[in-house]
This record gives structure tokens, sequence and C-alpha cells, in this order.
């Protein structure tokens, strides 16, 4: 929805614009992350209630050291955190545009794999969300959000539903992405 329709239907139902009421298992699926770093630093911390501290001051060291030791390691790490980053960033960005449907769904982050240079975001849209509403001035908006170069869309042949955003997070050597931009 385009902020002139939400301002439109904000005046003409003499109110607010009508919110999804929060799902739990949702809010549990897009901080999985988060909620898996809680539990694994509450096992930490029971291990080293229940026999001693250096067990669990062991395997902080442990993961420490592998992730110094071994660069792929920390560069899947790093990757990692940046698509975690990238998916809040998004899901903010797609309320702020009104990237919504008239009920307030946004499109759905599915899954987030990082490549060399990119970020490629499977992105489920609900009816209402095409891949002709990510205009360049949206994609501009949302590398933006998303602090990156650039941000472009690959919609699925086979189903209009299904789109992907390639989000690349650096410039390549000739310091031009690949629509040419700079």
């Amino acid at each position: 929805m385009t902020p002139w329709m939400r301002m439109t239907v904000k005046l003409l139902s003499g109110g607010e614009v009508r919110r999804r009421r929060a799902n739990p298992a949702l809010a549990m699926y897009r901080w999985r992350y988060e909620v898996a770093l809680l539990v694994v630093l509450a096992a930490l911390v029971w291990l080293g209630w229940a026999r001693s501290w250096a067990d669990p001051l062991g395997v902080v060291l442990v993961a420490g050291a592998v992730l110094v030791i071994w660069p792929s390691a920390r560069r899947s790490a790093a990757q990692r955190c940046r698509s975690v980053l990238v998916q809040h960033r998004l899901r903010s960005a797609f309320h702020e545009l009104c990237l919504t449907t008239w009920l307030g769904r946004s499109p759905a982050i599915l899954w987030t794999a990082p490549r060399r240079d990119v970020l490629r975001v499977h992105l489920l849209c609900p009816a209402g969300i095409a891949a002709s509403h990510f205009t360049p001035d949206v994609l501009d908006t949302l590398a933006a959000a998303c602090d990156v170069p650039e941000v472009r869309v690959e919609p699925n042949p086979r189903h209009s539903a299904l789109l992907v955003l390639v989000v690349v997070t650096r410039v390549a050597a000739g310091g031009r992405t690949t629509q040419g931009r700079p």
C-alpha cells in the first residue's frame, strides 16, 4: 500500500489502519538466532553453576580460538550475523515503505542465503504485493536501510508470490555494481 493510500484509508476510516495481532510463533521464528544465542548462554550458565566455571569458560575460549584461527569459520559467522541484521532491517523498511497489504501483512522473509558478495533474501509476498511494487526508488530505499550499495529483485518465473532480493554487500573491484552505479 502506498503512503498516499494509507493516509486516505486513515482519513476515511476515522482512525488507524488495521494492524495484525502479534503471532508468538512468528515472533519466535523472526528472532530465532537471538533466542538460540540466549539458550546457549543459559546452558553455559547452568553448566557453570552445576559443575565448574572452568567448563563454560573453556567452551567460550575454544569457540573464540576457532574463530580466530580458522578464517572460513570467521567469515561464515560474520556473513550469518550480517544476514540476521539485514533481515531485521528489511522487516522494518517494509513497514516504513508501506510495502504491506491492507491488513498490515508484509512480505515474509523465508531464508537468507549468504553468498560471496551478496545476500539472497527469499521472500514470500502475500496477496496484493508483487515484484512490480519493488520500484527502483523502493530498492534504493531498501539499500539505504540495509546500509549496502545496491538491492535488486529477482521474480520467480513459476510463482509470482516468491521473490528473491539480492542484497549486494560489497562493490566489485572496478567500483561499480552490476547496474553500473558507483
